[in-house]
């Protein structure tokens, strides 16, 4: 009966008028809305926000309504004097006593000045002294013009009323009328702001309830802004990693451009001898050729690279093994150390160069001279150790020995020319080395590279991003499930949200904008992240860091979005919420 008479239950039959109009013409809009402008609720439960602060509990009809700021203040210090509240109007409503939320429930009804108030068992939960106490209240109420209805099982409470309806098993069996009569008529109730005004004040109440559900349980909000934060890490540390390593392959590539190229040599080629050294002869007689090199792989099954010649390989070890010449050391500005080892490299030693990444693996150190390791069963010395692979990074993980007769199976020559001349080069060089068939040669310049570059680039980031992304639909699933599982919890709060006039859409906006707050939250703690890992991996590889600035100025807007976006059922949800069912 209470829930039909307050407008939140439509399961009736009949007619129910107020001041002249029949409710089952209204919209559900328009009912709210005559419910917020007419009626007050004092509920069995208090129904109280615990994680809120009493004057922020006694001015929820008042927000909801859209009542200008400064009358909110007024109006809710003056219900906390009603009910001599006024001392606590800071304190958390989770430190209140049983009989204190009571009383706080009646200031939140009264604030708003309400022409009637519905309390359903207002004093079902008190003890005789605090149920003195409300009683008292709501007489000091009547006195003042509001209408009580009262529902209650109590017949002390139930005398002091000055009519009496006794309802049972539905039906109404008795009625009994008093001679007390009013002392006064209930005043207006606040005056709201222009539709206008009013729809800004809600929007920012909307926002403010989203605040405060977001930071009064901070280890819930913080682990749902984690899981954003982790998705948007990875985005960050994606558009991170991948920028700086296409940077650095570019950087390269561009000081390669500008005079070096490269020509396949077949293997028929490079095991003969005479063919071989004309082809290095016709290529170094060309002009603008500065320097002509020569570079090798040794197969892995045949190299087996070791400390001991007993064992067939290292464990562990991940190494290539390149044969080269001197000129091709040179050529590439690696840096040997001791330096002056290189002078000791030539064609058919066995002594070798190892590449820092993998000296230790082979118990090398640096600056060291004398060691002995094993590749294809035979023993080399070590001359040193490889610091920096110059414009051949991958020399820092390789084990370099110089040209070998029985490593022949297939090798390039690497050409060095003047400044600007390497595309000239490449078209005259299958002309000087082959001239009754040209197509037959393998001519590769860096800049043909280029566009390798951009493809594995893409390539590279296109596999982080996708990753990324799928972490954060993750992400979103997970917020989306958590705050689904939050409506189910406070399904009380949102029906009392809805008996105060709180319309379904404002309901939804809350958990709308709660989501979007987390989402940013998380976007913050996420840039942060994945700042950090981006600048950790290109430290890590000695590469100078580049995080795109689109990225970092996208990342607060996805997270907004995915934020509102893992929201968007659990506000449906909330939204649809039957307040008749949900206080019942």
């Amino acid at each position: 009966m209470l829930n039909i008479l307050g407008l939140l239950d439509n399961s009736w039959t009949g007619s129910y008028l107020i001041d002249g109009a029949d409710v089952r013409s209204l919209t559900s809009a328009e009912r709210d809305e005559l419910r917020s402008q007419t009626f007050g609720f004092v509920f069995q439960s208090s129904y109280v926000n615990p994680w809120d602060s009493v004057e922020r509990n006694a001015a929820f009809a008042l927000s909801a309504r859209g009542v200008r700021l400064k009358e909110q203040r007024a109006e809710v210090a003056r219900a906390l004097r009603v009910v001599d509240m006024e001392k606590k109007s800071l304190s958390l409503a989770r430190y209140l006593s049983g009989g204190e939320r009571q009383r706080l429930a009646v200031a939140r009804a009264i604030s708003a000045r309400p022409r009637v108030l519905l309390a359903g068992e207002p004093t079902g939960n008190l003890d005789s002294a605090a149920t003195a106490r409300v009683v008292e209240l709501l007489h000091s109420l009547h006195r003042a013009g509001t209408t009580i209805i009262l529902i209650t099982h109590d017949v002390d409470v139930a005398s002091h009323a000055d009519r009496t309806v006794t309802v049972r098993d539905g039906r109404v069996e008795d009625e009994l009328r008093s001679n007390l009569s009013r002392e006064g008529q209930a005043k207006r109730a606040p005056r709201a702001e222009s539709p206008r005004g009013r729809g800004v004040i809600k929007l920012l109440d909307r926002f403010a309830r989203a605040v405060n559900n977001a930071t009064s349980r901070p280890l819930r909000s913080l682990a749902l802004a984690a899981a954003f934060g982790l998705a948007i890490a990875g985005l960050v540390a994606a558009a991170g990693v991948g920028a700086s390593a296409s940077q650095q392959i570019a950087d390269r590539l561009a000081a390669a451009a500008r005079d070096e190229l490269r020509v396949a040599m077949p293997a028929s080629v490079a095991t003969n001898e005479d063919v071989r050294r004309s082809w290095i002869s016709a290529i170094q007689e060309l002009p603008a050729v500065a320097r002509v090199g020569e570079v090798g792989t040794v197969e892995g099954s045949l190299a087996r690279p070791s400390r001991l010649g007993l064992l067939s390989s290292t464990p562990d070890l991940t190494a290539a093994t390149i044969t080269a010449s001197k000129a091709f050391l040179e050529m590439t500005g690696a840096k040997v150390a001791p330096a002056p080892a290189v002078h000791d490299f030539a064609e058919g030693q066995r002594v070798a160069f190892v590449g820092t990444r993998i000296a230790e693996s082979l118990g090398v150190v640096s600056e060291s001279f004398g060691h002995e390791i094993w590749v294809a069963d035979r023993p080399y010395t070590v001359l040193g150790v490889i610091d920096s692979g110059g414009r051949e990074e991958s020399l820092t993980r390789a084990i370099v020995i110089p040209l070998q007769d029985e490593f022949v199976s297939s090798r390039q020559l690497l050409i060095h020319t003047e400044a600007g001349y390497p595309a000239a080069v490449a078209d005259a060089i299958p002309l000087a080395i082959s001239p009754s068939s040209p197509g037959s040669v393998e001519v590769s310049t860096v800049g043909d590279l280029r566009n390798l570059r951009v493809g594995v680039s893409t390539d590279l980031q296109g596999l982080l991003l996708s990753l990324s992304w799928a972490l954060l639909g993750f992400a979103v699933l997970s917020v989306s499930a958590a705050m689904f599982l939050a409506v189910q919890a406070r399904l009380q709060e949102l029906a009392l949200s809805r008996a105060l006039g709180l319309s379904p859409w404002g309901v939804g906006l809350v958990f709308v904008f709660e989501g979007a707050l987390l989402g940013l939250a998380g976007a913050f703690i996420g840039v942060a992240g994945g700042l950090a890992v981006a600048v950790a991996v290109a430290a890590s590889r000695g590469w100078s860091a580049v995080v795109p600035w689109e990225t970092l100025a996208m990342a607060p807007a996805i997270g907004l979005l995915a934020g509102a976006v893992s929201a968007a059922v659990p506000a449906l949800r909330a939204s649809r919420v039957d307040p008749a069912d949900a206080i019942r």
